[in-house]
């Protein structure tokens, strides 16, 4: 039936061409036909053909202008164009071949070699249509993938951010606690006054306004930004280290920070801070593995004058990454923890965040001892 055939476009102004062409294809495809390029654009749009034969010298406008404007429309573009002419000047094959042709087939032809060449630019067409399909449904495959992936990263982080929070909430909560007994003891004895209750009482409420702030500023932590925002690298910075800070001050880390004033970027803000949040949490698994004492942090942001780029760099001294695992630290699903610790998503999500959503990248050396996780922005 006509509608399982291959669609094939004749545009020719000579009738004995279009009709000798008609006997030739007519058993095996589904014809059309266009006596000039003006008609065949309009023709081409109607029939969508799966390969157009054109030839040169026709009037109102030639076969070179015809397939100019077809490979200029992105509706049209991939479709084979043969042209085919009885001009045989080398000139005229490149200016065929220049302007998107795939084929030249010189009059008068053959028959086989009408039948050959046309089912062989069929088939390619229908083989890089095929690929097409193929790539877009790996691209949906691997989009899915990611973000499944970057899914799973953020409930492992949701459960990371609530061990950072009880390590920051710990110390006013007992605080909290030591001056409320304070009152109590206070009382039991008779030597509870007004200007002891105030003090007390003061001391209670600066530490649960601290609370506070502290889940006001975790509570939209992990929500999905929406659009583009411009914020200062410093600000956001400082509002993560308040996540994790807790931890370190129990540990007695040293966390030295370096900004260069007034940095801004335009970028998703919370995704940004999972980035950091990752990169800290996997110095913390570091110090913890390798029992470091003396832990040192250093975190630098400037902007490189040779590349106008916004530089992000977090060191530790933690050793290092092992050299043989640093070409693949990166990748999704590698670890070097037990797997009741980790999931090796962290830093493969964070390598996705700055190179997909900020257009940046992020790598990983040793320096003498002490591991560079670098962002450039």
């Amino acid at each position: 039936m006509d509608e399982d055939k291959m669609k094939v476009l004749i545009v020719d102004d000579d009738s004995v061409i279009r009709q000798h062409l008609r006997q030739i294809l007519k058993d095996i495809y589904k014809l059309s036909f266009a006596t000039s390029g003006v008609t065949a654009l309009d023709k081409v749009q109607k029939v969508m053909p799966d390969i157009i034969l054109l030839d040169i010298m026709m009037p109102e406008m030639d076969g070179y202008e015809t397939c100019r404007r077809l490979k200029a429309d992105s509706a049209t573009a991939d479709i084979p164009v043969i042209f085919i002419s009885s001009l045989t000047d080398i000139d005229e094959k490149v200016e065929a071949f220049n302007c998107g042709g795939v084929d030249y087939i010189s009059k008068p032809f053959l028959i086989p070699e009408i039948l050959a060449r046309v089912a062989t630019h069929l088939k390619l067409y229908n083989f890089q249509r095929f690929l097409g399909q193929r790539v877009e449904e790996e691209t949906e495959k691997n989009r899915l993938k990611d973000q499944l992936m970057y899914e799973q990263s953020r409930h492992i982080a949701m459960g990371e951010l609530l061990v950072n929070i009880a390590h920051h909430w710990r110390q006013p909560l007992c605080t909290i606690g030591l001056f409320a007994q304070e009152i109590q003891d206070a009382y039991l004895h008779n030597e509870l006054n007004e200007n002891n209750m105030k003090n007390n009482v003061s001391t209670i409420m600066t530490e649960l306004i601290s609370l506070s702030y502290t889940i006001n500023g975790f509570r939209n932590y992990y929500v999905a930004d929406q659009v583009l925002k411009e914020f200062n690298l410093e600000d956001v910075i400082n509002s993560t280290m308040m996540i994790v800070e807790g931890y370190f001050k129990l540990k007695g880390f040293v966390i030295n920070k370096e900004f260069e004033d007034g940095l801004f970027i335009s970028s998703y803000p919370n995704e940004f801070a999972q980035v950091l949040l990752n990169l800290l949490t996997n110095v913390q698994d570091v110090f913890e593995a390798r029992h470091i004492t003396n832990g040192i942090v250093n975190i630098r942001v400037y902007r490189d004058t040779d590349t106008n780029k916004i530089v992000i760099t977090i060191t530790d001294n933690g050793g290092g990454v092992c050299e043989e695992n640093i070409h693949k630290i990166f990748d999704p699903y590698f670890t070097t923890k037990d797997k009741s610790r980790g999931t090796g998503l962290g830093l493969y999500i964070s390598k996705l965040i700055i190179e997909r959503s900020m257009k940046g990248t992020l790598t990983v050396k040793n320096i003498n001892g002490w591991a560079e996780f670098r962002a450039e922005i």
